[in-house]
């Protein structure tokens, strides 16, 4: 479909996308319409040059995580280049939509970014009236309009959106009262969402702090050798030793170990499952494969019963074994265990928090120590060599009597977040087509309600 074409009106061209038949006080916009006369849309900087230290950030495509915008980017352009762009130059507020690669991810620009500028896979778009870009960046996020941008992309080489599409893109716009209304309702779970992912940092940091400040730096030790007050209840503090001792060439607190990873942990290996009883159709359980550990929602079902399988549960901590290894704490739904990944089981249950952090290392140090591979492979052999510091069963119970209810926390809001997500997402095209309506003061006739 050419969105040049004149022929081809903007209610067909919804309509052949999944929105149709609209409330009859509802209108359609191009988007040019809504935007200004002067720099109302461009591209960001097109030869960005090397990264300058001292220079002024760029948002770039995989600054746009989650459609929200990534406020430390790793990148900055010299002063000299960023005055050559200077019409992306943020002002706050502005429409930010990715133009290439995974095209139609769309951000608003926070007053905070004044000042940066964007890449040029980024449309930079710029409105008449700043109430309306909220509105307009949910119906670009909702399917129809999702899968309208992705249509009239140029995929020779990679997928492009152009400028001039975007500008005529077509917009469902009922009344100022309704789209009020609409992005109150998609706006708080979203907020919620927002919420749930600040919390999780939060806690994340605060569980972190303390397993450093325990087991890396070792505060409480170094506190009683020097006979400091520790900070802690004296319960605690009990359990510490007041010294250090030599193993294996590295000091450790008196009483501690290096020890193998099978000391508190099992670590079990994924099976395979037949490809030729995969299916989308969600029977019988997921699958997790590599792809799905960072966005834990598993797209590939199997109906085997896999008698030799690991069944994943929110909470358990998974390691990919192929392309990448990071850890993860699974917060998807039960899934089976693919034979790429393995999963690390504490054996004491409350030690959950204490088996993430004390693999980072041993992980990380065989995903630097295999780059320039062909394939990137974390195997049986490797993980057997996995040693690590293993304190006193006091001090491992009391960090897990800690820390453990701040890991459970974590995964229910990860969970609630995902929910949340599932119905905004459900929410966001029938309130974009007018199925369904928000209640509104004055409205006379009949709506459908949630």
């Amino acid at each position: 479909m050419d969105p040049s074409t004149d022929v081809i009106s903007k209610e067909t061209i919804l309509l052949n996308f999944g929105l149709s038949d609209l409330p009859e006080n509802w209108t359609i916009v191009e988007i040019n319409d809504l935007l200004t006369s002067d720099r109302g849309i461009s591209v960001g900087v097109m030869y960005p040059g090397e990264h300058d230290p001292s220079g002024i950030p760029i948002i770039k495509v995989t600054d746009l995580k989650n459609n929200r915008i990534n406020r430390s980017p790793d990148f900055r352009i010299s002063r000299k280049k960023h005055e050559e762009y200077i019409r992306t130059e943020f002002q706050g507020g502005e429409l930010l939509i990715t133009l290439v690669g995974e095209v139609g991810k769309c951000a608003i620009v926070p007053q905070e970014l004044k000042g940066f500028n964007a890449a040029r896979a980024i449309g930079v778009l710029r409105f008449k009236d700043q109430e309306n870009i909220p509105f307009v960046r949910w119906c670009l996020l909702s399917t129809p309009l999702q899968e309208l941008m992705v249509a009239w992309s140029n995929t020779t080489v990679q997928t492009t959106l152009n400028l001039k599409e975007i500008k005529k893109l077509p917009i469902p716009w009922p009344p100022k009262n309704e789209r009020d209304a609409i992005v109150r309702i998609l706006g708080s779970l979203d907020d919620k969402i927002e919420l749930n992912r600040q919390m999780n940092e939060t806690l994340e940091a605060m569980a972190r702090a303390i397993f450093q400040s325990w087991f890396v730096d070792f505060d409480p030790v170094r506190a009683k050798a020097e006979r400091r007050d520790t900070g802690m209840p004296p319960e605690i503090a009990s359990l510490f030793p007041d010294g250090f001792e030599e193993v294996d060439g590295r000091e450790v607190p008196r009483g501690w170990k290096i020890g193998s990873i099978y000391e508190i942990a099992d670590v079990i290996y994924g099976a395979p499952f037949s490809s030729k009883l995969f299916n989308t159709e969600k029977r019988g359980l997921p699958l997790i494969r590599i792809r799905d550990l960072s966005t834990q929602d598993p797209e590939i079902f199997t109906d085997e019963d896999q008698p030799r399988g690991e069944k994943i549960n929110p909470g358990d901590i998974i390691v990919g074994m192929e392309g990448e290894f990071k850890i993860h704490v699974w917060t998807g739904p039960i899934s089976w265990l693919n034979q790429r990944v393995c999963k690390f089981a504490p054996k004491n249950t409350n030690s959950t928090v204490f088996l993430k952090y004390s693999i980072l290392e041993p992980v990380s140090f065989f995903e630097r120590s295999k780059v320039g591979t062909t394939i990137i492979h974390l195997g049986r052999s490797d993980i057997d060599t996995f040693r690590i510091l293993i304190p006193s069963k006091e001090i491992l119970a009391k960090f897990g009597e800690i820390t453990e209810p701040i890991s459970q926390k974590i995964v229910a809001n990860a969970i609630e977040s995902r929910t949340l997500a599932r119905i905004r997402d459900a929410l966001l095209p029938k309130l974009m087509s007018g199925e369904i309506q928000m209640p509104i003061a004055g409205r006379n006739e009949n709506v459908t309600v949630i």
